[in-house]
């Protein structure tokens, strides 16, 4: 009977330590970010975080496989931009940050530069409106 409960404690430290010793590793979360054409800032910049946050829980620190997975989740005419620069210039996209930074600098300021004249021309229309309201014209 002693034999036996010594080979249960043996057997249960040997589990222990065996347990013990593996290293804890975690699984990468697979990820599914929707793509983004490069039409509204505000979208490319939810994307930015998105892409972002996808590849921290994916665990992409590679500088290739973040761009991979970036370049993977752009649509319309943001993705012929991309791929027109990578096709030009193979390698252009060194790391996740630059091609975030391209891409802010090429969209952002591209929408603010189309969204300007429109928001000047609608005002202008809202005064010729009012304009013609308090003047009694047809």
């Amino acid at each position: 009977m002693r034999a036996e409960a010594q080979s249960a404690t043996q057997a249960s430290s040997t589990n222990t330590a065996s347990f013990a010793a593996r290293p804890t590793t975690t699984k990468p979360v697979k990820m599914s970010v929707p793509t983004v054409d490069g039409k509204d800032s505000d979208t490319l910049v939810f994307w930015v975080r998105e892409i972002e946050i996808a590849l921290n829980a994916g665990q992409t620190f590679d500088a290739r496989s973040q761009v991979a997975f970036a370049l993977s989740n752009l649509g319309g005419r943001a993705r012929a931009w991309a791929m027109a620069r990578a096709t030009a210039t193979p390698g252009y996209f060194t790391s996740w940050s630059f091609m975030e930074q391209e891409l802010h600098s090429t969209f952002l300021l591209a929408n603010v530069a189309y969204r300007a004249p429109l928001q000047f021309l609608a005002v202008q229309a809202r005064q010729a409106v009012a304009s013609r309201l308090r003047h009694g014209a047809p």
